[in-house]
């Protein structure tokens, strides 16, 4: 029933959409007025709100079950549970997690609500940390958090055990035998850091390290998170970034290169960060100014995809892109370094073991170059579109498919724009009016 709640919003913005678009939204924009610009405006925007609908809950792991058992009390904050810890004698789960990270969904959706997992978590002091909200970014720093998802087991005193704590996803079966361990009845508790990714990584010598995060890279590279990234390289290399340094395949294969050039620069300066700052780097992306700024990027791409408005009818930027972009390349690499702030907050599990890697060595050469290797990886798929961005403009060419194929990015851009919001509007919130939890 939640889903026809939501299908029949997507369906009635898209009535108004339409109506407000009949006539104005495949037009030229600079064939409008005012007022027709406005309306083509306000219907890509509406139609982006309506695909949002449709697939926002999936991005934001709602609707699928990822939500704390009931009938277990969660505390808001580390400073009550662990108030509520020595308390009740009892130890101590802080689970800090994130709408956008698919593993902490996971942990909510398959491992807490096993009925043996739930029972033993009754003998625990629950906390539920939403790292979106701006008042837990200070957990970041700390309990030592370098990604998400983050649970800490404490003793009843409040001194977190780090042998137990969990940065990945985990079955029931392995997770209730951690339960038992940090609630004492499963022996001795180990003294050592149990085995993980990050250790795993260590010990198969820098090298291979690099060779095995160049294929992390790869595969961070084809989680949807990264998808709206492809759609602002795509409209780049095809609408975007001509000039008069030459045409074809070969210009946009030169052009990818130099995107990924920047891109590397970010992840780079990302490495180095976790070297020199450890746990503090999960701050900054998660930061709502951030997100805000990626969602305000996201937006005016949008309408200017549609052809609302172009960049060029402003004066002084034609004056200032004609003087210092003529060829594009230097716009390419602040495009490349835009597009890692953008893809940054898709922080999966990998990742997260090679900050974790990075920033228990605290190594800057070793954390750049890992962070290089990473970036490469992930660079692969940019430098297959620069390979086909010659074919990609000529298919492009201008007429009616066109302006429908901008229209169609604008609406995607609009969509990835209010996924980013997430760390302002509570869409959790939202959905649930809907009754999508």
């Amino acid at each position: 029933m939640t889903q026809f709640a939501v299908l029949g919003a997507a369906l009635a913005v898209e009535v108004v959409a339409w109506l407000l678009g009949r006539g104005v939204l495949l037009a030229e924009g600079a064939l409008l007025g005012t007022a027709a610009r406005l309306r083509k405006a306000a219907a890509v925007l509406l139609h982006g709100f309506a695909l949002f609908l449709l697939v926002g809950p999936l991005f934001l792991g709602l609707g699928s079950g990822g939500q704390a058992p009931e009938g277990l009390q969660w505390l808001p904050s580390v400073e009550e549970g662990r108030a509520a810890a020595k308390t009740q004698d009892k130890p101590l789960l802080v689970d800090a997690s994130a709408d956008w990270c698919h593993s902490c969904q996971r942990l909510k959706k398959e491992t807490f609500t096993d009925p043996k997992v739930a029972q033993a978590l009754r003998d625990f002091v629950l906390v539920d940390l939403d790292m979106d909200l701006p008042q837990n970014e200070k957990y970041y720093e700390e309990l030592g958090i370098v990604g998400l998802p983050w649970i800490g087991l404490h003793s009843p005193q409040g001194a977190l055990n780090p042998a137990l704590t969990l940065n990945d996803y985990e079955p029931p079966e392995a997770f209730l035998a951690r339960l038992a361990k940090a609630s004492g009845k499963g022996g001795a508790v180990a003294t050592e850091r149990e085995p993980g990714l990050t250790d795993w990584l260590r010990e198969q010598g820098f090298l291979l390290t690099l060779l095995l995060v160049f294929a992390a890279g790869m595969a961070a590279s084809l989680t949807p998170c990264t998808y709206p990234a492809y759609f602002l390289i795509f409209a780049f290399l095809s609408m975007g970034g001509s000039g008069s340094g030459g045409s074809g395949r070969g210009r946009s294969f030169v052009l990818s290169l130099i995107v990924v050039a920047g891109t590397v620069l970010t992840y780079v300066a990302l490495g180095i960060a976790a070297a020199l700052g450890g746990g503090a780097v999960g701050t900054v992306f998660a930061n709502p100014l951030v997100m805000g700024f990626i969602a305000l990027v996201f937006l005016t791409l949008a309408l200017a995809s549609a052809r609302v408005f172009s960049f060029a009818d402003f004066s002084g930027f034609r004056t200032f892109i004609s003087k210092r972009q003529r060829a594009g390349f230097p716009w390419a690499f602040i495009f490349g370094t835009v597009m890692g702030v953008i893809v940054a907050p898709c922080v999966g599990p990998l990742l997260v073991a090679i900050l974790t890697l990075i920033a228990s060595g605290q190594d800057v050469l070793q954390g750049g170059l890992l962070m290089l290797s990473f970036a490469l990886g992930m660079g692969v798929l940019f430098l297959l579109l620069g390979a086909s961005g010659g074919m990609i403009r000529r298919f492009l060419r201008p007429g009616k498919f066109s302006e429908a194929v901008s229209v169609v990015f604008g609406i995607f851009f609009v969509a990835a724009g209010l996924f980013y919001l997430k760390g302002i509007v509570p869409w959790a919130g939202f959905f649930g009016l809907l009754g999508l939890k």
